[in-house]
């Protein structure tokens, strides 16, 4: 498992019956999918809990998942295998929400959104 994206050469080399063989490959490791997250209601209000949906990037194992809510508050999950709800209630302001998704390897990749929320 590889945490980070880039070219990597393996080299396998085997013995058997007095003779030895090396093989030489490149493997290309390219960014994780990043999990997705929507909310409701489409416009908050001071007054309402945002429900995020968080759902795991299809094909990597999250054996972790943190939501900062933007706000200084944040949240572990922990392992998720599909759509996760959290709820969080904000005052008025616009605010950048992450999600990061951490695989068995260790390698991470986040998603995230932007909530607006008003007065009622």
């Amino acid at each position: 498992t590889y945490a980070t994206q880039g070219a990597f050469r393996i080299r396998a080399t085997g013995t058997g019956d007095g003779q030895s063989l090396t093989a030489d490959a490149v493997a290309v490791v390219s960014a994780l999918p990043g999990p997705s997250i929507t909310f409701s209601p489409s416009n908050p209000r001071t007054d309402q809990d945002v429900v995020f949906t968080i759902t795991p990037a299809a094909g990597v194992a999250a054996t972790n998942v943190t939501i900062e809510f933007g706000d200084g508050a944040s949240a572990d999950l922990g392992p998720i295998s599909g759509p996760t709800t959290v709820r969080h209630r904000y005052p008025a302001g616009t605010f950048t929400v992450r999600v990061t998704q951490t695989n068995i390897g260790g390698a991470s990749s986040v998603g995230s959104t932007v909530v607006t929320v008003s007065q009622p």
